[in-house]
């Protein structure tokens, strides 16, 4: 039951309410709302690149199924998604992050107004199959929680979700100090309340902004002072226009915001802290069915989780609305929903 809780309610806000196997997802294809798993789709002249060897350097997870899976290169090439899972949680993996400087994975596990917990895997960098959590931290605020941020630097995570409903006063996003020491049941240490449902979020460390996207105002608000934020904090600016997006990422050090959108492309936002954002383009990515964005701004290099197809896109930052489709980085079955992934 868990594993369609997103299928059915999460999809609602990617797909503008259309049934996620509508969507051409994993949530099924038979017609009748259940998984129905078929083969892993290939692509003519597209060779996988399995033979990198060494350490877990990139991480993804499943919306759906709940797999989690660990490649030992940044750029995957035509690989298996089920070839790379050392985990499958029990519940839905809303969302992934990566802590570098102590080599542990987080893992939002939740379950629809039932156990909500970040599942945090130590020495992620050798991560195997068969691999448990070495800690879980127990969140209780949330109906659901869908989304966190990590910032490394500062030792906090970032969670955002549903108090209560989607509604105008249904959101809320925590803070947790010393998160790399916490485990148990947690109290947050700041909280924003009374705002829209969060469905994701993303953290710019370079501006101190926290970025989270509201389902119910098709839009996406920007908390300027992530070392102040408190309780009755409001955005500092929207980003508007933001219609059937579900995920976001940001590049911070180059002031852009990527909104992919599983109908019409990813939309990319320059100047996205200004509050005052240059008018976005729109690649359209056809066949990609872009959910959910994370960026390597290191590399300039984005990741795109396009249901059961994920994509590796390098120099993101000069894309155009006539950028090409590189071939999948993975492939999944079709009850897989590839969302975000981590990496140092």
């Amino acid at each position: 039951m868990a594993s369609r809780m997103w299928a059915a309610r999460g999809a609602a806000i990617a797909c503008s309410g259309v049934l996620l196997a509508s969507c051409g997802g994993g949530g099924g294809g038979d017609g009748s709302g259940q998984a129905v798993d078929k083969p892993v789709a290939t692509v003519p002249g597209c060779v996988p690149g399995g033979s990198a060897t060494g350490a877990n350097v990139l991480f993804g997870a499943d919306l759906n199924t709940g797999t989690l899976t660990a490649f030992k290169t940044l750029t995957p090439s035509c690989e298996v998604w089920e070839s790379h899972v050392f985990a499958t949680v029990t519940r839905v993996a809303n969302g992934i992050a990566y802590d570098a400087r102590r080599d542990e994975l987080y893992v939002l596990a939740v379950q629809e107004y039932g156990p909500q917990e970040v599942d945090v895997y130590a020495h992620a960098s050798v991560l195997a199959p068969g691999a448990t959590p070495t800690r879980s931290i127990t969140l209780s605020a949330f109906a659901i929680a869908r989304a966190i941020s990590l910032d490394t630097a500062q030792d906090r995570l970032w969670v955002g979700g549903e108090r209560t409903t989607w509604a105008d006063d249904g959101g809320e996003i925590d803070m947790y100090e010393n998160a790399s020491t916490r485990s148990g049941p947690a109290v947050a240490d700041r909280q924003i309340r009374n705002i829209p449902g969060v469905v994701n979020m993303a953290l710019d460390t370079t501006h101190a902004i926290l970025y989270a996207v509201a389902g119910v105002h098709d839009s996406v608000m920007a908390f300027a002072g992530t070392d102040t934020l408190t309780d009755g904090a409001t955005p500092t600016f929207t980003i508007g226009g933001t219609a059937g997006s579900f995920g976001i990422a940001i590049d911070g050090a180059r002031d852009i915001a990527y909104l992919p959108n599983p109908a019409s492309g990813l939309r990319i936002v320059r100047h996205a802290s200004t509050g005052l954002p240059d008018t976005a383009i729109m690649v359209p990515f056809d066949g990609a069915k872009a959910l959910m964005a994370t960026v390597d701004s290191k590399n300039d290099r984005l990741y795109l989780g396009g249901f059961a197809g994920a994509y590796v896109i390098d120099h993101a930052s000069a894309l155009t609305p006539s950028s090409p489709l590189p071939a999948p980085a993975a492939s999944a079955a079709s009850s897989v929903v590839i969302g975000g992934f981590a990496m140092p």
